[in-house]
């Protein structure tokens, strides 16, 4: 069964999706997912939206669990809120922790991080160079998530963080992911464009090279009608650069029997 490992419900800001719509869309799809709540302490777009009691997230969520449907959370990762994260990561009951970069130097990426007045490659190098910090500092995580995430929102004419041009920056990322034991999540949500999808696979090819083997796979859904979206796309990416991918089951990982 193939495992969509990046989910967004109800308990997330930005998805109007029950964990129940999400349980039953998986089983029609035939897919296992993972409940991916976003968790950020330093964004402006209000993505801190689970409680500090975790008892009602747990009373809706729990009796979903199942071997198919998994529990986890999406954590912004910020050396400032390193002890708040890692105090989240142990106390939800978590499956799965996916680690990602929403912040940069106190500029929520979403809102006002592009409002800099630097280069394309800097304001990318940045977004890099912070991302490899958190790895350092927040190792909390079980896969980083969406490394190309300012891509999405990126008004510059060439949007995405392209491998070439970072191949050093990629380098030191996946060095650090493999000394921390870390998966690397392959985000299938804009696997459709052409461009995109030749760049993802350009850095699961470097990180493969680099001696990096599990990754997750994830459609970063908030509706369902988007769960599992370009999911084979991103099986493929993975078997094109001899990648494993796995889910997440207490914190351990599980290869995906295809």
């Amino acid at each position: 069964m193939k495992w969509d490992m990046h989910v967004h419900t109800q308990a997330s800001f930005d998805s109007e999706m029950t964990s129940a719509e999400a349980a039953k869309a998986a089983r029609e799809k035939n897919i296992g997912i993972a409940f991916t709540e976003h968790l950020d302490f330093e964004c402006d777009s209000d993505l801190v939206c689970m409680p500090d009691d975790w008892s009602g997230y747990l009373e809706i969520n729990r009796p979903l669990r199942s071997q198919g449907v998994l529990l986890g959370l999406e954590i912004g990762l910020t050396v400032n809120t390193r002890a708040l994260g890692r105090k989240a990561s142990c106390e939800c009951e978590s499956d799965f922790v996916i680690g990602s970069v929403h912040v940069v130097e106190g500029r929520d990426i979403f809102t006002d991080f592009f409002s800099q007045d630097l280069p394309a490659r800097e304001i990318y190098r940045k977004y890099l160079k912070c991302t490899l910090a958190v790895i350092e500092n927040c190792a909390f995580f079980d896969s980083l998530g969406h490394i190309d995430y300012p891509s999405r929102y990126s008004p510059f004419p060439v949007k995405n963080i392209e491998y070439h041009e970072f191949k050093l920056e990629y380098g030191e990322i996946f060095t650090a992911l493999l000394d921390y034991k870390k998966a690397l999540e392959i985000n299938t949500s804009r696997l459709n464009d052409v461009d995109f999808r030749k760049n993802a696979s350009l850095i699961m090819k470097g990180f493969s090279d680099c001696g990096g083997s599990l990754v997750t796979i994830g459609s970063d859904a908030h509706r369902a009608c988007d769960l599992g979206r370009n999911l084979e796309a991103g099986y493929e990416i993975a078997a094109e650069n001899s990648l494993s991918p796995v889910y997440f089951r207490e914190r351990e990982a599980f290869p995906i029997q295809l």
